[in-house]
């Protein structure tokens, strides 16, 4: 399903005048704690690494602050 959810969205992509593009999704598995991921990309692979190490960066900041705001974390004062 997300093979076909993928080529959908790639075909679209490529029709615009874009450097490159990365889509990802991914997908759990309904009888074990598997996961599913799958990739495509188009274009320039250096973008394409930048725009990834970027993403994971801007996320990673997002998860440690929810980690730090988490009550357990807070100072008593």
């Amino acid at each position: 399903m997300l093979t076909k959810l993928l080529s959908k969205v790639e075909k679209i992509l490529k029709k615009e005048d874009l450097e490159c593009f990365v889509l990802m999704v991914c997908n759990k598995s309904e009888t074990t704690d598997e996961i599913f991921v799958e990739m495509t990309y188009d274009g320039d692979e250096v973008l394409g690494c930048y725009m990834l190490e970027n993403a994971r960066a801007i996320m990673g900041q997002k998860i440690n602050k929810t980690e730090t705001d988490t009550p357990e974390n807070e100072s008593l004062t």
